[in-house]
């Protein structure tokens, strides 16, 4: 296949629209999670992670519960390089009361 080729089948040409269309999707939930958790744990206004989850308030369980099922959605298809990593840092833990408000903690 050259670099540029005008003359693909049918078959060629749909191949090539599922891949890039699974590729950026894979692409794009991973910016997503990566972002949100950059949001939680590296807040660009300044607020500590215990304060995004009390802005969160009872949607702090809804928000973790999201990234992780992306994540495992995201990782169960790409190879292990491609991964989207752990949700908290290191030594962090996040609790949730039957509200779904979270409060943040060290191990």
């Amino acid at each position: 296949m050259a670099l540029i080729d005008f003359d693909i089948s049918p078959a060629e040409q749909t191949l090539d629209i599922i891949r890039s269309g699974a590729r950026g999707c894979l692409q794009q939930i991973k910016a997503s999670v990566e972002n949100s958790k950059s949001v939680v744990w590296q807040n660009p206004f300044g607020l500590s992670p215990q304060e995004v989850f009390d802005a969160l308030d009872t949607q702090g369980k809804v928000l973790v519960d999201l990234l992780a099922t992306l994540r495992t959605a995201h990782n169960s298809v790409v190879p292990a390089a491609h991964h989207i990593g752990a949700l908290l840092p290191d030594g962090m833990t996040v609790t949730f009361n039957a509200e779904g408000k979270g409060t943040v903690g060290e191990v």
